[in-house]
């Protein structure tokens, strides 16, 4: 019997050449954990690892072209193409109409390239991915936590004004025709709130916090554009009153615990001062109430209140606005359930009062051009059908792009403004249509994400007049608006 511990017969098992190498440290290690597995000889297993290598980089060749395929496939198939964003807010660009010219200047096959990327079928879902994963590594704008309304001051002098606005400018900012319109009612005293929302049966009120430092760096940016732009064009700041402030009785908005939309917009105005043209609303709104200026189903205002507040502006600026009833066009959306809606979990009795958008055409034109994301898009209507989508406000401007242009034909007097707005802006930008050879449309919030220049250096590239500044309420308090703003004016 052979003794366990003894080492086998070193004459069996000895290979002079693999022990050379083992001993000198040279060529390949022995595979130490199975001695009794012959090891493939170098040049043999050069070319099995080539092989390997060729045979993966085949395979992953073939599945790229495979899903470059499958995704081509996707994409031109036309019943899937969206109309509508609902990601970005905005319609997308239609399939382009045929003309000789625009194919032999190349024109055509371009604005094929932009719909084609622009009505991608997965492209909500992937911009939906693409800011997910903005926002893990720590990009984009955070939402505000929801902060206790401050205190609206109302007996402080001027110099102690102007002595806290310089305390926080020294300090760097906190960055976030046809049917006639029906009357407003008086909305039904018993609610439910949500969130910053008052539902009733038939709509719901977006309720407004005041923030007395966001709204003081706000005013500090309207005075430092006022600044820049002294000489350069005439400046003019607007802020909406939101329908709460119309139509909810004050006692009701006390045990609410909203601020005082009236006595806040006067604290931003007195802020800024004379540095700019301030536009007050909330008088004139008020004795128009019973008309629908805003939505009851979607936080944005409707055709007549944007038209009413143009007006004011327009007549600010020494210009004569049209009446509704010379507008040549006009169009009546039915059936709109807006945001308001869609926040309060669709409920069936809002659902049994949906609202009718009253847009109405420029006379003088109804073309647009707009910039946005790298690309140009020009067919377009400044108003437009919004077929089957629920954002029917999209008949405004087609939503929110980084910039628009619109050309009045009509007009050789170079007159000439821009509008920096969100999107309440896409409603009020139709109505300046007729008053100026161009107007510019700025969306504070994109333009700075695909356009270096500031605004200043815009305005005189464009050689633009005017620059109105138009802002909803709760705007005016939320840090990430007013963030965007600084970084559209600059330092």
């Amino acid at each position: 019997m052979s003794n366990p511990s003894s080492k086998p017969d070193s004459n069996l098992d000895f290979d002079p050449i693999r022990s050379l190498m083992q001993d000198s440290g040279g060529g390949r290690p022995s595979n130490k954990t199975d001695p009794d597995y012959p090891d493939m000889p170098p040049s043999f297993e050069k070319e099995q690892t080539e092989k390997e290598r060729r045979t993966v980089q085949t395979a992953k060749t073939l599945l790229f072209f495979y899903l470059l395929f499958v995704g081509f496939l996707v994409g031109v198939l036309m019943a899937l193409r969206p109309a509508v964003s609902e990601a970005e807010n905005r319609k997308l660009t239609k399939f382009p109409e045929f003309s000789l010219s625009a194919f032999l200047k190349g024109d055509y096959t371009a604005q094929i390239t932009t719909w084609y990327a622009d009505t991608y079928p997965l492209r909500d879902p992937m911009i939906a991915t693409s800011h997910k994963l903005d926002s893990m590594r720590g990009f984009g704008a955070k939402a505000s936590p929801i902060r206790p309304s401050s205190e609206i001051p109302t007996d402080m002098t001027p110099e102690e004004l102007e002595s806290y606005m310089q305390a926080l400018e020294n300090r760097e900012t906190d960055s976030e025709t046809g049917k006639t319109p029906e009357k407003e009612t008086e909305p039904d005293p018993t609610g439910q709130v949500i969130e910053n929302r008052y539902i009733v049966e038939d709509g719901s009120f977006e309720l407004f916090y005041f923030n007395q430092e966001v709204s003081t760096q706000y005013a500090l940016q309207i005075r430092k554009a006022a600044s820049k732009l002294k000489g350069t064009a005439k400046v003019y700041d607007v802020v909406i009153p939101l329908r709460y402030s119309l139509y909810l009785s004050p006692e009701l908005q006390k045990s609410l615990g909203v601020s005082d939309a009236e006595a806040a917009i006067s604290y931003i105005y007195q802020m800024i001062g004379d540095n700019a043209v301030t536009v007050p609303l909330y008088s004139l709104f008020k004795d128009h109430k019973d008309e629908p200026l805003f939505f009851r189903t979607d936080h944005h205002w409707n055709g007549p209140g944007a038209h009413l507040a143009c007006s004011a502006v327009l007549e600010a600026m020494g210009k004569a606005a049209i009446p509704l009833s010379s507008y040549r066009d006009s169009r009546q959306i039915e059936g709109f359930l807006g945001s308001l809606y869609n926040d309060a979990g669709k409920p069936e009795s809002m659902s049994r009062h949906p609202d009718t958008v009253y847009a109405y055409v420029p006379n003088a034109t109804n073309d647009i051009t707009h910039y946005h994301d790298g690309n140009v898009y020009t067919n377009y209507g400044i108003i437009s059908g919004v077929g089957a989508t629920w954002n029917k406000y999209l008949t405004f401007l087609g939503g929110d792009f980084a910039l628009s242009h619109i050309h009045n034909p009509t007009l050789t007097d170079g007159s000439s403004v821009v509008l920096v707005k969100e999107s309440f802006g896409n409603a009020f930008a139709p109505f300046l249509v007729d008053a100026f050879e161009d107007v510019w449309v700025l969306d504070y919030r994109f333009f700075p994400m695909f356009n270096d220049q500031t605004l200043d250096e815009f305005v005189k590239e464009k050689n633009i007049e005017n620059v109105i500044f138009l802002n909803n309420l709760i705007a005016t308090s939320a840090s990430a608006r007013v963030s965007n703003l600084s970084s559209l004016i600059g330092d």
